[in-house]
């Protein structure tokens, strides 16, 4: 694994705990967020990666059907493939040619924080999400300093992120 391997990884599986305290034992870090694109190829698997993965394994044929279940994340301006569901679904397509695609990333994670935000916001911002549900666009500053413990705090503080709104600039 490359340097630039280890620093998109290290920044996907830690949270931001750089902004907890400085006691951490863990600080001064460089943070590059999954909205740049100085690292974007490496939260996922790009194109070619998946291409080159299923010829080397003779599974080439299987390229549409990767793409059709497990593309779509765009990281800066990078499209990946979820890494998790297309390794194991080239495990199972190792094991059996005729695998069927199966949705493997529904079991790795929980919506409950999402839950518990979209339960506590006000009309306008409901309405936005709805918007959002419905296909359409909405521009909005991300507010990369905000953690897990921030996200109940006020909203003149985080610009409205803090409490699950999405606020429009």
């Amino acid at each position: 694994m490359n340097e630039v391997g280890v620093y998109a990884r290290l920044e996907k599986t830690l949270p931001s705990i750089y902004s907890q305290s400085i006691f951490t034992g863990l600080n001064n870090l460089d943070i590059y967020s999954i909205l740049e694109n100085k690292f974007s190829g490496y939260f996922g698997f790009t194109q070619p990666e998946v291409e080159d993965m299923l010829n080397f394994y003779g599974l080439g044929t299987h390229v549409q059907e990767v793409g059709d279940w497990y593309d779509g994340y765009l990281f800066g301006d990078t499209e990946v493939y979820n890494p998790w569901s297309v390794i194991k679904f080239m495990y199972d397509l190792y094991s059996d040619v005729d695998a069927f695609p199966h949705p493997y990333w529904i079991h790795t994670s929980s919506n409950g924080i999402i839950k518990e935000l979209i339960a506590e916001v006000d009309r306008e911002t409901k309405e936005q999400i709805e918007r959002l549900l419905n296909g359409e666009t909405l521009d909005i500053q991300v507010h990369e300093e905000v953690t897990y413990a921030d996200m109940h705090d006020s909203a003149e503080k985080y610009g409205g992120v803090a409490d699950g709104r999405i606020s429009e600039d």
